[in-house]
């Protein structure tokens, strides 16, 4: 922690950005999962209907 209540240190504002760019990172990580599910779920729901079946 910085001695001064105002001013943030340099190692501080180091350490909020890697906590930043970590958070972004999970998120990303968050995104493309879902976005992979969401993929499946097209081809899935396409195939079906290239076959004939009715979607639920």
């Amino acid at each position: 922690m910085s001695r001064n209540a105002v001013t943030l240190c340099c190692t501080d504002a180091n350490g909020v950005a890697l906590v930043a760019v970590q958070a972004l990172q999970r998120r990303l990580g968050e995104l493309e999962a879902e976005v992979g599910e969401l993929r499946a779920e097209k081809a899935a729901a396409a195939s079906g209907v290239l076959s004939g079946e009715m979607p639920a």
